[in-house]
């Protein structure tokens, strides 16, 4: 169907999500999704780190928020590695949340999943398709 290697960003499941690559994920909270995305055959996690010590999770996070533009900076900076290449890939994203907007509106391919009013209104001045499960 594509000439490009599909690229699929967003996961649903409670918060911003994004798959990139073959199979890849980003999501807000990094606290287990290393496992998960393993569990679910993603080849990479984007995450907010979250700050460990003595072998617990304190609420302090490590480097910058996945979260808003940061979101789209660290997929970008990620696409410019090695393992990504933009220019061949075909960017689908779906999103819950109207903070990824930025991520929206650069992707190829732009979806919003049970959207917030918000986020609807963007969906529909945007024209990105609108997936409802609920």
């Amino acid at each position: 169907m594509f000439k490009r290697p599909f690229v699929q960003i967003g996961l649903g499941i409670g918060v911003g999500a994004i798959a990139v690559g073959t199979l890849y994920l980003a999501i807000e909270s990094g606290l287990s999704l290393k496992g998960l995305g393993a569990m679910l055959g993603f080849d990479t996690v984007i995450a907010t780190c979250q700050n460990r010590t003595g072998g617990r999770y304190t609420a302090a996070i490590v480097g910058e928020n996945c979260y808003g533009r940061a979101k789209l900076a660290r997929i970008q900076r990620w696409l410019d590695s090695p393992d990504g290449n933009r220019d061949r890939q075909h960017i689908r994203f779906y999103s819950d949340h109207a903070s990824d907007e930025p991520v929206l509106r650069w992707a190829d391919s732009a979806h919003v999943v049970n959207p917030s009013r918000k986020l609807a209104e963007l969906a529909r001045q945007e024209g990105w398709r609108e997936l409802r499960f609920r």
